[in-house]
């Protein structure tokens, strides 16, 4: 294999549809010095190699592929990768994310002249798709805003609350894996979250405020092979974050020092709720303000001015939309929101209800009042399906 100035690690396992669109869109990359080992974790090897097959005069020799014997899981993946490669700078692309064309140009332009030594790595903003798989097609059905709330640098305070970007977003120097180490071969899931908390206690991670990598979800898919980890694993994921945060804080204890592990633990339980705040305020406004979302909602008015609505959310968001929008031409019948502690009251002159009075209230549009969508969507499907219901679900409205 030819070595490229980035090296990319792709991690999969029968995932033929996706790698197939990863590798399209590396190899659409406007940067092509790069180096790509695919790791197949013990997945069917004559699928694969198929696959790769089809790639090879536009792949050349710039790639090589691993065979697990076994099950490595994502953490030993990652490790196995890397070690095979020897470029400048580093990166995970998930098999079934992408990249903007112009995504490895502007990450390695910046690294290239980054105005400060300790910057080690660059992370740029995400847009999170919503996507659903029929056969063999993957169908994009809604975006929703992620992190466009990063900017500069990425706070290591912040990240000991929860992890703030995905691996397919951030390229690094190879040479820092001599200073922290490779990721954690023994942790399933969250390695990359254990890797970054490890990088910024020793580097720091710029950020290019462009949305230049795409995070794909599917919300309809809780296992198999097409299932994403945040959704179809969500207990395990939160077993490996407490590991992760007990694990450092015992180290902490054993070398009798305030280091990562108090911080890790003490972050979470001071501020967990500052962040999705913060998030979400950055995000109401650049929806408030934006000209095409306000054309979708007048339009959406002019069409359904003699339906029934219910929106759902009740949050800040919800509140904002009634201040800010037009809304005294829809019939709204009211909000619909899961926490206990709003149901019966009001936002404007709207009550909001429990779930479990969509069927008494019967709306013929729910409108989605939340800017993240990918538990809910499912959770009222099952409601409407479950009372045979005719309501439909506007989850585009704010988006």
């Amino acid at each position: 294999m030819k070595i490229g100035k980035v090296g990319i690690v792709i991690r999969t396992k029968d995932r033929p549809l996706f790698l197939k669109r990863a590798l399209e869109d590396i190899l659409n990359q406007t940067f092509t010095d790069w180096s790509l080992v695919i790791v197949n974790d013990y997945g069917d090897r004559e699928i694969l190699e198929k696959l790769v097959d089809s790639f090879k005069s536009r792949l050349g020799e710039r790639y090589s592929i691993i065979y697990n014997e076994t099950n490595l899981k994502l953490g030993a993946s990652a490790t196995v990768g890397f070690k095979a490669l020897n470029t400048e700078y580093s990166i995970i692309h998930d098999d079934d994310d992408t990249w903007h064309p112009q995504f490895l140009e502007k990450c390695v332009d910046f690294l290239d002249n980054k105005p400060n030594s300790d910057i080690a790595g660059v992370v740029v903003h995400s847009l999170k798709i919503i996507e659903q798989v029929l056969e063999n097609e993957i169908k994009p059905l809604y975006n929703e805003i992620y992190n466009s709330h990063l900017s500069a640098l990425i706070s290591l305070y912040r990240i000991a609350i929860e992890n703030v970007f995905p691996p397919t977003s951030f390229l690094y120097k190879t040479s820092v894996f001599k200073e922290i180490g490779y990721y954690d071969e023994k942790l399933e899931f969250m390695e990359d979250w254990e890797f970054n908390l490890r990088f910024l206690s020793k580097f720091e991670i710029a950020v290019i405020p462009e949305t230049l990598c795409y995070y794909h979800q599917r919300c309809d898919v809780f296992k198999g092979d097409f299932a994403n980890s945040v959704i179809s694993n969500e207990s395990t994921l939160r077993f490996y974050e407490t590991h992760i945060r007990n694990r450092m804080l015992r180290n902490d204890i054993q070398e009798g020092k305030t280091g990562l592990g108090f911080l890790v633990n003490m972050a979470k339980s001071i501020e967990s709720g500052f962040m999705s705040e913060e998030r979400s305020r950055v995000d109401l406004i650049k929806v408030i303000n934006n000209p095409e979302i306000k054309d979708r909602f007048n339009n959406f008015v002019e069409n359904n001015s003699d339906k029934k609505i219910c929106f759902y959310g009740a949050g800040k968001f919800a509140q904002e939309i009634i201040r800010q929008f037009d809304t005294s031409k829809l019939n709204i019948i009211g909000f619909i929101d899961q926490n206990p502690q709003k149901i019966g009251q009001k936002i404007g002159e709207y009550e909001i209800f429990g779930a479990d009075k969509i069927k008494e209230l019967s709306p013929d549009i729910i409108a989605l009042a939340v800017l993240q969508k990918n538990t809910v969507i499912p959770y009222l499907s099952e409601i409407i399906k479950k009372e045979n219901l005719k309501t439909e679900i506007e989850q585009n409205l704010f988006v």
